[in-house]
């Protein structure tokens, strides 16, 4: 009984040794494979080509992050609260844009780039606003641009996710400072500034 066991013991190790020497097997010819696609080691979840355009829009995500931000403390130190307390607004949804570009570049397996896009700082309230707006329209044509791109590669979630940014910044970002602008040249810049404080 006793050799009986023995023997059932070493077949079950035998088999579990063949198992490992077919799944280690298949892991090469993974390696290999995904070598000759020139992938690196492991292949990656999402197109090279998107990622690599995710990683561009992530700086100028947090381009417009900081610029939003310094202009807002400009704002803040000139005493207009209303204008401040937007475009403070404006920072913290950059900002997560940018989260949401980072997320799906990892998700994607990709490694995401935080190097930042220059800004460009305004010295007072009108070249401010026209700085951001020249920045937003910068932002919107190179969504649309991913939007495009993400379509011929057929990754449609990151397509739908570039789409909503592309909403925030025309329908949000994009109005509301073509708005002040108008209202500066309807109403003039002084009497602006006092609808701001």
């Amino acid at each position: 009984l006793i050799h009986t066991a023995n023997a059932y013991v070493s077949h079950f190790n035998f088999i579990k040794i063949i198992n490992l020497q077919i799944y280690y097997f298949a892991i090469s010819i993974k390696i290999v494979h995904n070598a000759e696609k020139g992938y690196g080691v492991f292949e990656m979840r999402g197109n090279p080509e998107v990622v690599d355009y995710l990683n561009m829009l992530i700086g100028g995500e947090l381009a417009a992050r900081d610029q939003y931000l310094i202009h807002s403390r400009m704002y803040e130190d000139w005493g207009l609260s209303k204008i401040f307390e937007r475009i403070d607004h404006e920072s913290q949804e950059e900002a997560q844009h940018a989260d949401a570009l980072i997320r799906r570049v990892l998700f994607l397996d990709g490694t995401p780039n935080m190097n930042r896009d220059g800004i460009e700082t305004g010295t007072d309230v009108v070249t401010c606003l026209k700085a951001d707006l020249a920045l937003e329209y910068h932002v919107r044509d190179k969504l649309a641009q991913g939007v495009k791109l993400c379509e011929e590669k057929g990754d449609y979630v990151t397509r739908d996710m570039l789409r909503q940014q592309m909403n925030d910044t025309e329908e949000d970002h994009t109005y509301w400072l073509e708005k002040q602008l108008g209202l500066i040249e309807l109403i003039g810049l002084q009497n602006y500034i006092q609808s701001q404080m």
